[in-house]
């Protein structure tokens, strides 16, 4: 049986963030609305793993920068 199809209209700029987040996580535009989606609706057991794995990595890296940031301040700011 066939999956049901969504159809939206969304804005150029909206778009553009739309395709770069697919692109830079090497995800496709479907998997990006069906992860929105299922977090929207709390059944995050359902998002795709290529897209938790990408979140999980902008998270360590954001993690790796502030550790970083705070190894390299002066002792007395810390």
């Amino acid at each position: 049986m066939a999956l049901p199809q969504l159809n939206i209209r969304i804005p150029p700029h909206i778009d553009e963030r739309f395709k770069t987040h697919a692109t830079r996580n090497g995800t496709t535009k479907t998997e990006v609305v069906l992860s929105a989606l299922a977090l929207y609706l709390d059944c995050a057991e359902d998002v795709p793993l290529r897209e938790k794995v990408a979140v999980i990595e902008e998270r360590l890296a954001a993690l790796e920068a502030e550790v970083h940031r705070v190894q390299t301040m002066p002792l007395m700011e810390r």
